[in-house]
């Protein structure tokens, strides 16, 4: 196993609906320390058949993985598409760009 050498942020997302109905969305955050790799070719192949572009390969330690849907990693927002287990102890967290923060940064 690598070392667990980076900061992850899990972000948990909650609904509350006000008197109104109107809509919050809030993120509780959970920090954990990560190992970070690219994808394999393998990986990125199987995932742009589905139309995602992986960025990173993320492994923490399984007690902190609540089903969390989005992370974010060096100020950037990413959905976890994709979860595998390894061991008893890790899980790694298959992560792409969230669908605004990759239009927000491509050019035509």
């Amino acid at each position: 196993m690598t070392s667990l050498d980076d900061i992850l942020t899990l972000l948990a997302e909650s609904v509350e609906v006000d008197t109104l109905g109107v809509q919050t969305v809030t993120y509780a955050e959970t920090n954990c320390f990560c190992a970070v790799n690219s994808v394999n070719q393998r990986e990125f192949l199987e995932a742009g058949k589905q139309g995602l572009k992986p960025q990173y390969k993320m492994t923490i330690r399984r007690e902190m993985y609540g089903g969390e849907k989005l992370c974010s990693f060096k100020g950037q927002i990413y959905d976890v598409y994709r979860t595998y287990e390894v061991g008893k102890d890790y899980i790694e967290l298959y992560a792409t760009l969230k669908e605004g923060e990759r239009n927000a940064g491509e050019t035509v």
